[in-house]
């Protein structure tokens, strides 16, 4: 039997500003509206994943999580201009939850795992959860944004 030694990591919270998209993180660029749309998400849900991070000589890179990172920049650059309190406003910017590593083999790995293990939903799984949602009183609108999803494709 193999020993299964702990993963070179910890889970913490820091503050969003001292996290910066690393070099290590495949995806570098990312369309305005699918950040919007994230954006709007994560103020719905909250943070459901932690963001995974390097911490080299740079300080602290996200290699896992990058499209999160700037949506969550967007919702705080929103949220220091908007002078109302927004009820579905569930992020803390001052601890954000990352999984840390100073190893960059792990890091590396990360980087590479995320992006190729998402999956979309299948559409008949998509679409009965978007029953269930309205069925609960949610309206297309809600539904969109809690699935990062345009209202058009909501009602397709």
């Amino acid at each position: 039997m193999n020993d299964q030694s702990p993963l070179n990591h910890s889970a913490r919270t820091v503050p969003l500003h001292t996290l910066h998209l690393s070099p290590l993180n495949p995806r570098q660029d990312h369309d305005a509206d699918d950040i919007a749309a994230l954006a709007e998400s994560l103020k719905i849900n909250g943070i459901m994943q932690n963001l995974n991070v390097f911490e080299g000589s740079d300080g602290l890179g996200v290699v896992a999580g990058g499209r999160r990172l700037r949506a969550l920049e967007l919702l705080a650059q929103s949220a220091d201009h908007d002078e109302t309190d927004d009820p579905g406003q569930l992020i803390d910017f001052d601890a954000i939850p990352v999984n840390v590593t100073s190893d960059e083999m792990m890091a590396r790995s990360w980087a590479g795992a995320e992006g190729a293990t998402q999956r979309p939903l299948h559409p008949a799984e998509e679409i009965r959860a978007y029953a269930a949602m309205a069925d609960q009183g949610s309206t297309p609108d809600r539904i969109a944004a809690a699935f990062g999803q345009t209202r058009a494709h909501v009602m397709r």
